[in-house]
């Protein structure tokens, strides 16, 4: 016990003793009138109040005595505060509190001065006694934190450094204590401003706080000028409060950008013969610091020649732009000035643009490039490279070939428009063409032919070809070149069949060197080209020759075999060639028909056919078929016709001569078959229609099933038979049998047992022999005397057939039980002064024996008690038995003399049942019977009000969140015999909860809170007994109505709602769903509606539903991002109180963010319509020439709003440009030599954004390119051409294949083009492509030098180089790229890990087809030769799975069960070679078959993941315990575990107690009726612990069946599944339990014990089970304790019944010699009945303390002597108990007159002194109504 348990019980006794000594000292005569005085426990001392107590609230109650008991009265002062009534000292609030007002002025405490006055009669004076206290108010948090100063702004220069603080936040609030503290943070709704500004609270004072702004992130005026952070200020409390406000931040401009122009960089055109003073370009410019921008100074710079002049026209304002304008100077502008033409025609200048500081320019400076384009004039004409060309080509040149080796330049020195010029042909006629017809500049020329059919060598007229070839500019100036065709002669002519296929019929049979034909073709050439060749390829070509040059097509030699076979091949189709010495190939399809011969026999399906039909059936159930097949392929040869040649003596059977399908003629018969086997063995014969025919033959097995037509029958209906109820096992009653007309296993009869053995009794299935069954228990008062059986008999036929009879066993009775009384204590009363031979009780006992004969007598002991209650302590104790007598034979107590209630009040008598007829020695029961001697007359109280003793009730209503203490009603109850009121009231029993409970003066008071909204149990009860000062006592249930008040407000279900909207969303477009939820249930409290409010511009686009709290787009609102993109609303939820409740209503707000989210509702707009621009021939590869600039509207962050650059239309610039898709820089994407021209490159450019879909703005681009040098004579390339040219060749292509040739030119040739160019690659830094090729360098025939492989490499870039040796600084570059073509060289490869396979998952159960995952393998080939197929080549024995040949995608084929294979391991094969092709085989283990060194095969694991499909299963689902009827609350009794097949979390299991059942005993150990009793156990929901919950005192004679429910999640249909256990739970006393006494100590005892217990299973034959109690310390019977023994107390159970203590002693204590040997073994000495000792020992310090008490106190010994000696008055009023020799730990609370279900405690509870043995259970006379109502109730 702690200190401060000491202390508190001293106070208590000094408060005692200070009490009666004042009572005392109240009682002595002469002694003056005294003052009131205030209870301790109710005077205000330490008393504390909330602040928000609502005003009418009786908060305390007082509690004063006055020595005289006069009559006193309350007073309080506490301005204004309180009231107080002044008879019950209840003190109610009438004025409200709040502690922040009242802090101001008293602090938090209220003063208040207490009056407690007595009223003296007898005209005496009154006393007044006074005294203060102080009342604490106690802080609620009902005030937010406020914001001081508001609006906030700072201003914050964009220079500041990062951690620069501002503190301008100042937050107060009015709350003490937690309630006081405020967080400050930033909401998300600013999520920008909250990551450039961090916010933090600074404490100043308690309730005062500083917002400290932190700059974390670097600020530029430029990017952002002005931010808004939203800050929430929150306080501790326990149910928080805030409030926001908003920062803004200013951002101060630097002085740190440079001038902006605008539209740079810029571009002009000008003609060289412009006038003075032309307009060439405007341009602006503007400081780039907006904030605080500067004047500025504009510059031209680099204009040498002095062509311009720079005007400024506007100066601007301090925040517009600057405006210039470019003119012409006057001074004549000349294209051909070196300094223009050397730059392609182009004059770059630019202009600068400075700030001034002080009208000085010293400020930043910006430079913007000025490109204009000097247009030139015509003044040239076009001229050809060589006046006379002459060149050779072959007669078999294609149509539009170009004509080898010719290398005619046209070129015009002039630029732009002025260098076109035409160019035509003459003397050509229809045969050549010149190209192209148009050109500009210098431009190579070819000529191409037309028509090849006018070249011919053959033809002289047609050998040469003298053409004109003329030139001819815009101006009509013109020039003209002769060029000389020269044709040579050339294999123009293929091979020619005769005929366009050719069919061939040969036999398989014939013989190598047969001539099966002759094909022959012609040539129209003449000479070595003429001459032919033939030969024969494709599938199967090598099974024939062909005479190279005779075209003689014979059988070849096959290594002496057959080379024809058509059952293997049927048809050839090949491909006949015939070659001409030129290369010249001609082919045509060759078919050869190969003719079958009959050569094979045909083969069955089956060595063996079998079936089975019944007996009589004419036709099969289901069609039979014998199946050939005949391996040649001519339709005779492989025609088949069945027949039967053997076994169908009896012309049953027929067989389809074409199908095979077998029939019955006539109904079959079990007789027919041979020697009536049962069987019909036939021979089916198949034969073909070849000359000569082949056959063979199968067996058909036919077996004919005897058709089960008979039942068996039974000699019998009913069979009758007697056996007596100890019979034992094993002993025959009757025999029952029953015959079978059938034969075989339709014959074979057995027999079972149906309802009604009570497993009291079997049968033998084979002889029906019925007998009494191990275990059985045949007591006739346990089940009765006639067992009415059902038994059948069944044949082992198809379908079974049964038939049935019924047996009638009666048990024949022994007089075998004792009697028993059904109480083991009756109750009765008399009236004193009973006449003799008044009726007292009948008392009978019962025997289930039907011979049984009973008689009654009384037996020792017997007493009687005092009127005080008191026992008699007399040694005769017959002086009581002379009182009354017992009829020996009907049991009738009668009394037989005088009783007198002043000389015994109660008399217990002790009665004895015997059974004379009782075949064993005692055969007897005993009981008590308390006789109660009532005086003449005896009253009971009555209450007041609505009670009546007919319907002992009062009710009433109060509202719920009284405060503790608060009075419900007083009772009032009157003693009808004097007319007053009764002396005290006591509780009986409370609702669950124990909210409401009563004092001893009738004061009905609330004792807890009392929320109406949680799980209350509605109405309250309490009952009460009322007594009077003789005793007599009445009861009365108070019912409580509780109403509903509105104590809670709405909640909302989140702290903030934050959502989003698409701009373009109309009404009734939903956006989200605010809800709030109020605990409140009645009156309307919990109805809520909602509102909507703005927190600025924006509300009226939305509306809210006020019933379901969805917030949409309201009619006739629109969107818009671009306008505002973040609405903060408040939603407001409120409840709804009915108005006749008074009630006000309750409402809460919360914040409601909506984002609007950008659409795709803007186009991109192109700051210009057309762009134009200039660059120079020898600009940088990549370089930058101009940029394009779009801008979107839409969300810059948003896909919507980021642009991509993209070219549309090419124009006429081909390739020359690109643009960079992010930056819309166009740049030159080639090398722009030799692309120089007055004409400028005009193409179109698109700004699309990244929506879908896209929208887009175009624009239109015009770039100008200027030549370096007016005269170009660097070679120029035909081949390839300029943009690049594309050759493919075969990966495989041997060393030296020619791949490409490239041809070029030069103007400074005198002769050919090819006389001074020379070839070769250009070296490169970054690749070595070039390496695998050569180049002739005068020839330029490229040609392969290495091994290609295209997985490898595909493409190789060749970077060709043809220069002039005679000016070798003279060159150009062309850019050939080689492809290479694949060729299927590459097997398809697995990336995979050896070490572990690819894993999948599928669920089980999962649908046949559905897909489990995709198996990707890689091929190195492409196009088809990269087609992968894949297959399944091991672990799919049981074809569960299946992959796509093509998709690779693997699937379900059957059903799977993860309880039966949780994983599969398959082999998947990717091959080029499909599926058909590959040998089908039976599927291997994946140890055998897989290969790891075969990257083309993988390893798949598919796992079987589990779904919820099996229920939880008890592994018992009828179990059995015992727990102790005195067992507290709370105690363990047994865990429950189920188990689940599934794994993971479908396998939680989580329990529930379903219903419990209590089930009495009968007196004849039957059951009875089965009583409901809810909440009795608890269950722990995962662990399955059961515990006890209510006391069990009442059902100790009985046991509760607890159904348990194991259930487990929820599967995905909903569904959750579940199954049922049933616990059997024994409420047992202990005088039930058996003590097995060890000679071994208790560790020994406790290691061995479960042992012990599996091998006395395994001896005992019946179902009996041990359970253990409890381990004790061996006592001796002398009440020494040894150490070294244990006792072990111990429960029996059979047939999951509870064993009594007599048979259990008897069945242990069996003389078996296999139970002897178990106890010898295990050190069993004795088995004997376990009982326990009664102790009660008041604990030692807490005698100390009263001793101590008393020792201090002696001055008033005598009071506390006198006050002692009515302690033992009461004290004999109290209810003792039995001391008895063995230990009992605790008692049943109702022998002390509590009722058992009020006694919820897990300590003992503290009892009074035991009771003399000879007097337990007994009752006094101020009891027995009270035992009464516990019956009633209780029992």
């Amino acid at each position: 016990m702690g200190t401060f348990s000491i202390a508190r019980k001293i106070a208590q006794h000094l408060k005692a003793i200070v009490f009666l000594s004042i009572l005392v000292s109240a009682q002595m005569p002469g002694e003056q009138n005294l003052a009131p005085f205030f209870d301790f426990c109710c005077d205000l001392e330490g008393f504390s109040l909330p602040e928000n107590t609502p005003v009418g609230t009786v908060i305390y109650r007082l509690i004063g005595h006055d020595p005289e008991g006069y009559k006193i009265t309350y007073a309080i002062e506490s301005g204004g505060y309180f009231a107080v009534d002044p008879d019950t000292g209840e003190i109610t609030l009438v004025k409200a509190i709040d502690r922040e007002q009242l802090a101001q002025e008293l602090g938090d405490y209220i003063r208040v001065e207490l009056s407690l006055e007595d009223e003296v009669q007898n005209s005496g004076s009154n006393n007044l006694v006074k005294f203060q206290r102080l009342i604490e108010v106690t802080d609620e948090n009902d005030n937010s934190p406020v914001f001081v100063n508001t609006p906030y702004t700072i201003n914050v220069d964009e220079t500041a450094l990062v951690g620069t603080i501002f503190n301008e936040v100042f937050v107060v609030d009015a709350d003490k204590g937690f309630n006081s503290d405020v967080f400050l943070s930033c909401e998300p709704a600013t999520s920008v401003t909250c990551s450039i500004f961090n916010i933090k609270e600074v404490r100043e004072k308690e309730g005062h706080f500083t917002g400290v702004l932190t700059l974390v992130k670097s600020l530029d005026y430029e990017t952002n000028n002005s931010y808004t952070m939203r800050i929430k200020a929150e306080d501790g409390g326990s149910v928080p409060r805030s409030s926001t406000t908003t920062i803004t931040i200013n951002v101060i401009d630097h002085q740190d950008v440079a001038p902006r122009f605008f539209g740079a960089p810029y571009f002009a055109e000008i003609h060289e013969s412009e006038s003075v003073g032309k307009s060439v370009l405007k341009v602006a410019v503007q400081d780039g610091d907006q904030g605080n921008p500067r004047q500025l100074r504009l510059e031209l710079i680099g204009d040498i020649l002095g062509y311009f002049v720079l005007t400024v026209t506007n100066t601007g304002n301090i925040r517009g732009p600057v405006t210039a304008e470019l003119r012409s100077s006057g001074v004549p502008i000349d294209r051909e000035s070196p300094t223009v033409l050397e730059n392609g025609g182009i004059y770059s200048l630019v202009l600068r643009a400075t700030e001034l500081i002080n009208s000085t320019a010293i400020g930043d400076i910006s430079e913007a490039n000025i490109t204009i384009v000097v247009l030139d004039s015509n003044d040239n004409r076009p001229t050809f490279s060589h006046s006379e060309y002459i060149v050779f080509i072959p007669e078999n040149l294609p149509n539009n070939a170009t004509l080898p080796g010719l290398d005619i330049v046209v070129t015009d020195q002039d630029v732009g428009s002025n260098a076109e010029f035409a160019i035509t042909l003459t003397g050509a006629n229809t045969t050549f063409d010149v190209f192209p017809k148009r050109a500009i500049g210098s431009t190579p020329v070819t000529i191409k032919l037309l028509n090849s059919s006018n070249i011919d060598y053959e033809v002289v007229d047609r050998r040469q070809y003298k053409l004109q070839i003329t030139a001819t500019d815009n101006t009509g100036q013109n020039t003209t070149a002769l060029i000389t065709v020269n044709v040579e002669d050339a294999n123009d002519h293929f091979p020619s069949f005769l005929n366009e296929n050719y069919n061939l019929t040969v036999n398989e049979n014939l013989p190598f060197g047969t001539v099966i034909a002759t094909i022959i073709a012609t040539d129209g050439d003449s000479g070595l080209f003429s001459h032919l060749t033939y030969s024969l390829r494709g599938n199967g070509a090598e099974k024939f020759s062909v005479g190279k040059e005779t075209g003689r097509i014979t059988i070849a030699s096959c290594d002496n075999a057959p080379c024809l076979d058509a059952e293997v091949t049927s048809l050839y189709s090949l491909t006949y060639e015939a070659r001409d010495n030129g290369g010249q190939i001609s082919a045509v399809p060759l078919y050869i028909d190969i003719n079958d011969v009959n050569d094979q026999q045909p083969i069955f399906q089956q060595f063996v056919y079998e079936t089975s039909i019944l007996e009589g059936v004419d036709h099969f159930s289901t069609p039979f078929s014998v199946r050939a097949s005949d391996a040649d392929s001519g339709q005779a040869n492989n025609q088949l016709t069945y027949s039967i040649v053997r076994g169908n003596q009896a012309g049953t059977f027929a067989v389809d001569e074409r199908t095979g399908e077998l029939s019955l003629l006539k109904g079959v018969k079990y007789n027919d078959t041979p020697d009536r086997s049962g069987t019909f063995s036939l021979a089916v014969q198949a034969r073909d229609n070849g000359i000569p025919s082949q056959s063979s033959q199968t067996i058909v097995r036919i077996h004919v099933l005897d058709n089960n037509t008979h039942a068996p029958k039974f000699e019998y209906n009913r069979y009758e038979g007697k056996v007596y109820e100890l019979a034992s096992s094993g002993t025959r009653v009757v025999q029952v049998q029953a015959t079978d007309e059938d034969y075989g296993s339709n014959g074979r009869v057995s027999y079972n047992l149906g309802e009604g053995s009570s497993d009291n009794f079997i049968i033998n299935s084979t002889n029906g022999w019925i007998s009494v069954a191990n275990n059985a228990n045949l007591d006739r008062e346990l089940a009765g005397g006639v067992y009415d059986l059902a038994i059948s008999a069944a044949d082992s036929g198809v379908p079974i057939m049964r038939s049935t009879a019924n047996v009638s066993i009666t048990v024949l009775d022994e007089n075998n039980k004792s009697p028993y009384f059904s109480q083991s204590t009756y109750t009765a009363s008399v009236r004193e002064l009973s006449s003799r031979g008044t009726v007292v009780a009948i008392i009978t006992a019962n025997d289930p024996d039907e011979t049984a004969d009973i008689r009654y007598t009384f037996i020792e002991p017997s007493y009687g008690r005092a009127p005080s209650g008191e026992v008699y302590k007399e040694e005769n104790t017959k002086r009581y038995y002379s009182l009354f007598n017992i009829n020996e034979i009907s049991g009738k107590v009668t009394v037989t003399s005088e009783i007198y209630k002043s000389d015994v009040s109660a008399v217990t008598l002790t009665i004895q049942a015997v059974d004379v007829n009782a075949i064993t020695e005692f055969q007897q029961a005993n009981t008590t019977l308390d006789i109660f001697i009532q005086p003449q007359t005896v009253r009971t109280p009555v209450f007041g009000g609505s009670w009546s003793s007919e319907k002992p009730e009062i009710a009433v209503t109060i509202l719920e969140e009284l405060p503790v203490k608060h009075t419900v009603t007083i009772l009032s109850a009157t003693d009808p015999s004097t007319g007053q009121p009764v002396v005290k009231f006591e509780k009986l029993r409370s609702s669950t909860g124990n909210y409401i409970d009563v004092e001893e003066n009738g004061n009905v008071f609330v004792n807890k809170r009392i929320d109406y909204d949680t799980n209350l149990l509605l109405p309250l009860t309490l009952d009460v007994r009322a007594v009077t000062e003789t005793g007599a006592s009445a009861f009365a249930t108070v019912i409580i109505n509780v109403l509903d008040i509105n104590d809670h407000s709405p909640q909302f279900t989140l702290d903030e709602y934050i959502s989003e909207v698409k701009e373009s969303a109309r009404f009734p477009t939903l956006i989200t769903q605010v809800r709030a939820e109020d605990k409140d249930t009645d009156y309307g409290f919990n109805l809520i509606t909602y509102s909507l409010y703005g927190n600025g511009d924006g509300v009226e686009n939305f509306a809210i539903n006020n019933e379901t709290g969805w917030i949409s787009v309201r009619q006739g609102a629109l969107l818009d991002r671009e306008a505002q993109s973040v609405y903060y609303l408040q939603a407001t939820a409120r409840d709804n109180p009915q108005s006749a409740t008074g009630a006000s209503p309750q409402q809460t707000s919360v914040l409601v963010t909506i984002k609007v989210v950008d659409e795709n509702d803007h186009s991109p707009r192109f700051e210009k319509k057309s762009y134009n621009s200039a660059a120079v021939e020898n600009i940088q590869r990549q370089g930058t020439i101009l940029q394009v600039i779009a801008h979107d509207d839409d969300d810059p962050t948003s896909l919507y709003g980021q642009l991509v650059y993209t070219i549309t239309d090419r124009g006429n610039m081909g390739t020359l440009f690109s643009i960079r898709p992010n930056t819309g820089e166009i740049i030159a994407a080639e090398n722009l030599l030799d692309q120089a021209s007055d004409v400028p490159y005009i193409f179109q450019v698109k700004a699309c954004d990244r929506g879908e879909p896209a929208r887009c703005d175009t624009s239109s681009v015009s770039i100008s390119v200027g030549r370096i040098l007016s005269n170009d004579d660097r070679p120029r390339f035909l081949t390839p051409s300029p943009g690049g040219e594309v050759v493919a060749i075969q990966e495989d292509a041997p060393l030296g294949t020619s791949v490409f040739t490239a041809l070029a030119y030069s103007n400074d040739d005198s002769q050919t083009a090819e006389s001074h160019i020379e070839y070769g690659f250009q070296k490169s830094l970054f690749s070595d492509d070039q390496a695998k090729f050569s180049i002739n360098h005068l020839t330029g025939v490229i040609t392969t030098a290495a091994v290609l492989d295209r997985e490898e490499q595909q493409n190789y870039s060749l970077p060709l180089i043809a220069s002039n040796r005679l000016r070798l600084s003279q060159f150009s570059t062309r850019t050939l790229t080689v492809t290479l073509e694949d060729v299927d060289d590459n097997i398809p490869v697995f990336q995979r890990n050896d070490a572990a396979p690819t894993h999948m998952q599928i669920a089980e159960n999962a649908e046949p087809g559905t897909e489990i995952g995709k198996m990707e393998a890689t091929d190195k080939d492409r196009g088809e030769n990269a087609r992968i197929y894949y297959y399944i080549i091991c672990g799919n024995a049981k074809k569960k799975f299946s992959i796509g040949t093509s998709s690779g995608i693997l699937r379900v084929d059957a059903e799977l069960d993860r309880e039966e294979s949780s994983s599969y391991v398959l082999c998947i094969k990717a091959s080029s070679t499909p599926l058909t092709r590959v040998k089908r085989q039976e599927q291997p283990g994946v140890d055998t078959a897989y290969d790891p060194t075969d990257p083309s095969v993988s390893l798949v694991e598919i796992i079987v993941t589990d779904r919820n499909d099996h229920p939880p299963v008890f592994p018992n689902v009828s179990m059995t315990v015992t727990v102790s009827a005195t067992a507290p609350m709370g105690t363990f009794i047994t865990s429950i575990k189920a188990e689940d097949k599934d794994v993971g979390r479908n396998a939680n299991i989580s329990y529930s107690v379903r219903g419990a059942n209590f089930i009495p005993y009968k007196s004849n150990k039957d059951h009875g009726v089965p009583e409901p009793v809810p909440y009795i156990f608890s269950i722990g929901k995962y662990s399955g612990s059961l515990a006890v919950n209510a006391s069990l005192t009442p059902y100790i004679y009985g046991y509760i069946s607890v159904l348990v429910d194991a259930s487990n999640p929820r599967t995905e249909s909903g569904l959750r599944l579940s199954s049922t256990g049933e616990l059997r739970v024994h409420v047992v006393s202990d005088a039930s339990r058996v003590k097995l006494i060890f000679n071994r100590n208790a560790d020994i005892v406790k290691n061995n014990i479960s042992t012990f217990l599996l091998e006395f299973n395994e001896v005992i034959e019946e179902d009996i089970k041990i359970q253990v109690n409890e381990f004790l310390l061996h006592q001796t019977d002398k009440g020494k304790i040894n150490g070294l023994w244990t006792d072990v107390c111990v429960y029996l159970i059979k047939n999951r019944d509870l064993v009594g203590i007599t048979d259990a002693l008897l069945l242990l204590k069996s003389d078996s010699p296999a139970l002897r040997s178990l106890y010898e073994r295990y050190g069993i000495v004795k088995i004997s009945r376990c009982r326990s000792k009664t102790t009660y020992a008041i604990a030692a310090l807490e005698g100390t303390v009263i001793g101590l008490t008393v020792m201090i106190f002696f001055a008033v010994l005598l009071l506390i002597i006198a006050m002692c000696c009515i302690a033992s008055k009461m004290k004999k009023n109290d209810k003792l108990t039995e001391e008895k020799s063995e230990p009992v730990i605790y008692q049943s609370p109702s022998m002390y007159g509590i009722p058992p279900e009020i006694y919820h405690h897990d300590q003992p509870l503290a009892l009074p002194p035991p009771l003399p043995s000879t007097e337990q259970d007994r009752i006094y006379e101020w009891q027995e109504k009270k035992r009464q109502y516990e019956r009633r109730r209780f029992v």
